[in-house]
């Protein structure tokens, strides 16, 4: 089960139901949806596709969500950087994951600009919060997408979610989380 179908079908059944509720702004899950729609579509303009992995730093808020859906609905590999990852294990990280595109927020992107030369595949930056040097804008990148549903054919075994442990050797190691292992544990929760 391809984890998007989560939204999808809540979107389908409670489209008005709120679905996040973050720093003042309300969004159901026909808006997180359709959201997640609109950057699935933009990062598909970048090439990204199926077993693609697009990397993440930022705070909890509504546009990881919207990353983490858009990754599923691609068949994308979502990669959370930790937001307290020091430059050199971010580059190893960012280098490790192979991401091509990293999204993210204000906080971290001198972190990011200051490792840009050693990140050996990032090609585009995106910046959640707004503006800033070097980045194309989270809101004005997916504003002229298209809301029309994209969901790539993904099997159980497929990895959605690519986490870094520090591990023992002090060396950032990958952690395979599959579409499967995803599912049952929000299916086990509810």
């Amino acid at each position: 089960m391809n984890t998007a179908e989560f939204l999808t079908i809540t979107s389908a059944v409670a489209p008005e139901k709120e679905a996040v509720i973050f720093d003042g702004k309300r969004l159901t899950y026909t808006d997180l949806n359709s959201r997640s729609n609109k950057l699935a579509h933009a990062l598909r303009g970048l090439g990204i596709g199926k077993g693609d992995p697009v990397g993440v730093m930022q705070v909890n808020c509504n546009e990881v969500i919207e990353a983490y859906f858009a990754c599923a609905k691609l068949g994308a590999i979502f990669v959370p950087f930790s937001y307290r990852l020091k430059a050199d294990e971010l580059r190893q990280i960012a280098n490790i994951s192979e991401a091509s595109v990293v999204l993210a927020g204000l906080r971290y992107v001198p972190l990011v600009l200051e490792l840009r030369d050693s990140l050996s595949r990032v090609k585009h930056l995106i910046s959640f919060e707004g503006p800033a040097e070097g980045f194309v804008e989270y809101e004005s990148f997916i504003a002229r997408q298209p809301e029309e549903d994209v969901m790539e054919e993904v099997s159980d075994d497929d990895t959605t979610i690519l986490m870094f442990t520090a591990g023992t050797t002090g060396v950032p190691k990958g952690v395979m989380l599959t579409y499967n292992s995803v599912s049952s544990f929000s299916l086990n929760n509810v």
